[in-house]
């Protein structure tokens, strides 16, 4: 029963998304304007030719350029807002009208222009000319179309001509995530009892890798004595030294030499043999000894308390 739910669910979500898609693609790709033209009013005595814009862009529209009838007088044309009008120097049409563009029309709102004609003729002269290249359109008549329905229509119908092409692969790849999920449960349980074995080898690495931190500490606490141990022999050796190099300089005091002269034959005997490491400048600190020895201790009592 499943089964036969996710074969309905999947062309349905399909159509959905692919409507919703296609719905948003269509109002964001939209006409930034559009432009109905044609119908003749008389106002005072006049008649005028009517051309309402209709701007859906967020942006004021610039640069549309109309052909006019050669008389027409720029002071004449009425809007409904405020808008900016110029003529196209230099600029003539086929028919010798008048070019003039039209600027600063207000966004997301309708703007009507009344142009003025002297006659039938003289009114049709009065054209949008590069309104595709402004991304807009061009409406004879004053019927206007709704822009979310058209959207909505023919989304609906690229929805569902998507639905039925796809259909097809969706029954086929159904059929295979079937087979593809008896499959996947095979190998769900060797993974489970891969993962056991894992687990147990785990386990035992985590065993032998607790005894070599046990047997390392131990081998780290064996170095630091020795360490300690060579330290206090060097002291007692150092501190040997020292008698022997006082002794030294008490004698040569006692011949008749002063202290420099005594202190010259060290440093004579030093650098025959060597030494450098033996002078008082280099002299080991016992109290260090003293402290490591200590640290030593603690450590000790410390790995005897954990093996427990």
């Amino acid at each position: 029963m499943n089964k036969y739910i996710e074969m309905i669910a999947a062309p349905l979500l399909t159509v959905v998304g692919s409507f919703v898609v296609s719905t948003m693609a269509s109002i964001l790709y939209q006409d930034d304007f559009r432009i109905y033209s044609g119908t003749v009013v008389e106002v005072a005595g006049r008649s005028y030719v009517t051309v309402e814009f209709e701007v859906i862009a967020k942006n004021a529209v610039n640069g549309l350029i109309f052909t006019v009838p050669k008389d027409t007088v720029f002071q004449e044309i009425q809007s409904s807002s405020p808008i900016l009008i110029k003529s196209v120097e230099g600029g003539v049409s086929a028919r010798s009208e008048k070019l003039v563009e039209f600027n600063q029309i207000l966004p997301r709102r309708r703007t009507q222009v009344l142009i003025p004609f002297k006659d039938v003729v003289s009114s049709g002269s009065i054209m949008p000319i590069n309104y595709k290249q402004k991304n807009g359109s061009f409406f004879p008549a004053g019927t206007v179309r709704d822009v979310v329905e058209d959207a909505v229509y023919s989304s609906l119908i690229a929805a569902i001509a998507g639905v039925v092409i796809i259909f097809p692969f969706i029954i086929y790849f159904s059929n295979k995530l079937n087979s593809l999920g008896e499959k996947l449960k095979e190998t769900k349980e060797l993974r489970d009892e891969e993962g056991r074995k894992l687990l147990n080898i785990h386990e035992n690495l985590k065993k032998d890798a607790e005894d070599l931190r046990e047997r390392l500490q131990i081998v780290k606490n064996q170095a630091a004595k020795t360490n300690v141990l060579l330290h206090a022999r060097i002291s007692d050796y150092a501190r040997e030294l020292d008698f022997w190099r006082n002794t030294i300089k008490s004698l040569v005091v006692k011949g008749g030499g002063d202290m420099r002269s005594s202190e010259k034959i060290i440093e004579t005997i030093t650098e025959k043999l060597g030494t450098y490491q033996t002078s008082s400048k280099s002299r080991f600190n016992f109290d260090y000894i003293k402290v490591a020895a200590e640290i030593l201790g603690t450590a000790n009592r410390e790995v005897e308390n954990s093996t427990r």
